[in-house]
């Protein structure tokens, strides 16, 4: 499925006020806000009735990646806790992954039961770079949809610089990318790699996503490698680096 964040608003409206909202849903595409955008005006219309909060939205929780760029385990199962508790205000307990991608393997598993056997009030709404990513015996108990972005979006100074790292690196040549991958790692601070590393993986995935046939042999081995960086404390710039001739 695959329409605009504007109209996929317009669908769910309808979905609610007929009774028939799933349980799960990942959302991916080349704009997070556009799909931060969907989510929150989803969760709005359940608790406010209408497609921005007013400040009064108890029956959900958003959470995403920490500065250690992952989202553990110990985040999911205060997720699952507070899902299976019943609704004060809406028709459902809401809970919001923002950047899926971050979840560790160990913490994606963690939701696999509650996702299979949700609680009757409970939404489980995901967002991701790619549904790859998302192990696949999670991510296929979720209706995938992704968003189209909405014009241009605006870019932070990091991500306006990975986003220009990224479309060289997927043009360049093995030297050229070697030289990309200095730069991406390059900061002091772990939480400013960590940073630009998501931004720069984000980017890569958009370029490809212009011409998937050619580029699939590296989307596939970069979110292969993603996963693996997310989950261990492995070296970023070998990993990278297995992206060279892809």
């Amino acid at each position: 499925m695959s329409t605009s964040a504007h109209s996929l608003i317009s669908d769910f409206k309808v979905h609610i006020a007929e009774g028939r909202l799933g349980h799960a849903y990942l959302f991916w595409g080349e704009s997070p806000t556009a799909i931060a955008n969907v989510c929150r005006a989803i969760i709005a219309l359940l608790e406010c009735g209408k497609t921005s909060c007013d400040g009064l939205c108890i029956d959900s929780r958003e959470f995403g990646a920490g500065d250690g760029g992952t989202i553990s385990i110990g985040s999911v199962r205060e997720a699952i806790t507070f899902l299976w508790q019943k609704p004060l205000r809406a028709a459902r307990k809401t809970v919001f992954v923002n950047g899926a991608d971050a979840l560790s393997t160990e913490a994606q598993h963690a939701f696999l039961k509650t996702v299979e056997e949700p609680p009757e009030h409970g939404l489980i709404l995901m967002s991701a770079l790619d549904p790859r990513v998302i192990v696949a015996p999670l991510a296929s108990r979720f209706q995938k949809i992704y968003v189209g972005s909405e014009g241009e979006e605006e870019l932070s100074g990091a991500e306006k610089t990975a986003a220009q790292l990224a479309k060289k690196f997927v043009a360049g040549a093995v030297a050229e990318r070697r030289v990309i991958i200095a730069d991406v790692l390059e900061a002091e601070e772990l939480s400013r790699v960590e940073q630009l590393l998501a931004h720069f993986v984000r980017h890569v995935l958009i370029e490809c996503r212009k011409d998937p046939v050619k580029h699939v042999r590296l989307m596939g081995r970069l979110t292969e490698r993603w996963a693996k960086m997310q989950d261990f404390n492995t070296n970023r710039k070998l990993q990278l680096e297995t992206l060279l001739d892809a």
